[in-house]
């Protein structure tokens, strides 16, 4: 399931996500494992390096791949990415 075109070093990169085992691929690259079924897709730009990232959101909680994971919001609320 294709969810956006993430922008990265002026190219533009397909993200893909498999819902049954939570996998992203980007591009071809080999497939990282990020949260949990169920969890949302957030990618963004989330450290300062021009670049898309792989991010997830549940329940308040951000978890953005090679970032950390960060307590925001509450239960229900809807995310929004970062750009």
């Amino acid at each position: 399931m294709a969810l956006r075109r993430a922008r990265s070093d002026r190219r533009s990169r397909r993200l893909q996500r498999r819902p049954a085992t939570q996998q992203f691929t980007i591009g071809g690259q080999s497939p990282v494992r990020l949260g949990d079924p169920g969890d949302t897709p957030v990618p963004g730009q989330y450290d300062g390096d021009g670049r898309a990232d792989l991010a997830v959101y549940h329940d308040g909680w951000f978890e953005i791949r090679g970032v950390g994971r960060y307590a925001v919001g509450a239960p229900g609320d809807v995310p929004m990415p970062l750009f």
